[in-house]
């Protein structure tokens, strides 16, 4: 309890049974509640239900923080089995397994310890849309699990009518400040077989905002793409995402690791990736030098179509020649650390590992605004100006080409900034002005 520094926190002594906590205000006269339930709703096989116009909150779950917690990559622990499946977290307000013909609309998730949705075994027909996701101890919306984590008896990875899903939406949510508690994407689908993710806002979450695939076990040279999938007839389009990796490492914005086809197959039409607004914020990698990237494609990940995403970066004033530190508190040995080791500008990154090369990915027409000077010998140098990264091998069959990079915030395109006020949902959209307020 000594730890208690900001309005609203709590410390549960439960050995001596006392409940702490920090109020500005008086708390006599006030009801005092909590939780007792780990889930709100569990459903296994089932069909055609409907949650509308509905508010979740609440639950009952420190069990992950009692018996230890492997957070980033998705947040898995080695430690949780749930319902027979060891790994990824359950526990979440609605949980379904093998279920079809589900649609959530215009709902309410928040003040969760948990997560918010989270879907296993078998799932076709989702639809999610118009819903509100604020305060989600661990991933807001979640469908899958990591092939190794699934029983040998199920197939191990993505079989029709075992594990995986298809036909998914998850349209015109809003997420805001997700993963406090459990280090693991805001929104995550392992694998997916037609799939929409579009107009979502996603606004502060300690690691990736958007991901989707999974499956680091299989057998890459002999992997049978017509029956197992990853990710197969995906759009991501129209998203508006901020404030992502705001405490861990080695993730992104958008993150989709692993093939989608063999490195055969030079269609780079498989999955789409347009028209989505990416802001580093004033949080993003918290300056310390930690990865970050924009839209990350991950080893040996494929067959992407990439183009028109707007990618933007500020600057420690958000201002091209900004010198003047001194009025954001920081000092100029800081802010040459800071420009040093914050590794936060790596716009569009791929890497593979090994044998497993990242392949068939045309990076298209994509909009890049840069406000932070770019002088090599001045403090203010782009630290990492690599828009297309290309790590550990060079891959195949990559392309780039048409790349717009945009130095001032005042100098962007008409066009451009049509595209960033049409992302996210009708609750959150995107703003070119926010970059000016959003100093570091």
């Amino acid at each position: 309890y000594a730890y208690l520094d900001e309005a609203g926190e709590y410390y549960y002594d439960q050995a001596n049974g006392k409940l702490y906590l920090y109020s500005e205000e008086p708390v006599a006269g006030y009801d005092i509640e909590y939780a007792t339930l780990d889930y709100m709703f569990t459903l296994f096989g089932v069909e055609k239900i409907n949650f509308s116009n509905m508010q979740f909150t609440g639950l009952d779950d420190y069990w992950l923080t009692e018996n230890n917690y492997l957070g980033g990559l998705g947040g898995m622990s080695p430690y949780v089995t749930i319902y027979g499946t060891t790994g990824f977290q359950d526990r979440s307000a609605i949980y379904f397994n093998d279920c079809a013909e589900v649609s959530v609309t215009n709902c309410r998730f928040y003040d969760l310890p948990c997560e918010g949705i989270n879907a296993a075994g078998w799932n076709v027909d989702y639809s999610f849309e118009g819903n509100t996701f604020e305060n989600i101890g661990g991933t807001a919306l979640r469908m899958g699990t990591h092939k190794s984590l699934i029983p040998a008896a199920a197939g191990g990875s993505w079989v029709e009518g075992e594990t995986g899903a298809r036909n998914v939406v998850v349209v015109d949510n809003y997420f805001h400040n997700i993963a406090t508690e459990y280090n693991t994407p805001a929104l995550m689908i392992t694998k997916l077989d037609q799939g929409l993710v579009q107009y979502n806002t996603i606004i502060d979450c300690t690691y990736t905002a958007i991901s989707l695939g999974w499956d680091f076990d299989y057998d890459y040279e002999n992997f049978d793409y017509d029956n197992r999938v990853n990710l197969r007839n995906v759009d991501v389009s129209y998203n508006y995402i901020s404030g992502f990796m705001t405490e861990m490492g080695d993730g992104g914005a958008i993150y989709v690791p692993l093939p989608n086809q063999s490195v055969d197959v030079t269609d780079f039409y498989i999955n789409t990736m347009h028209h989505n607004y990416v802001m580093f914020s004033k949080n993003t990698g918290d300056g310390m030098g930690k990865m970050v990237v924009g839209i990350y494609f991950d080893i040996s990940s494929s067959n992407w179509y990439c183009f028109e995403n707007v990618i933007a970066e500020q600057s420690y004033g958000a201002v091209s020649a900004e010198s003047d530190y001194a009025k954001y508190g920081i000092s100029d040995d800081e802010a040459a650390h800071k420009a040093k080791s914050r590794r936060g500008s790596d716009y569009i990154y791929l890497q593979h590992i090994d044998t497993q090369e990242t392949h068939n990915i045309l990076v298209d027409s994509n909009y890049i605004i840069n406000v932070r000077a770019t002088t090599e010998d001045g403090q203010f140098y782009e630290v990492y100006q690599d828009f297309f990264a290309v790590k550990n091998a060079p891959g195949r069959n990559l392309v780039e080409k048409d790349t717009v990079y945009i130095r001032d915030v005042s100098s962007v395109p008409d066009y451009v900034r049509e595209i960033i006020t049409q992302t996210g949902c009708g609750g959150g959209k995107g703003e070119l002005a926010l970059l000016l307020s959003n100093t570091y």
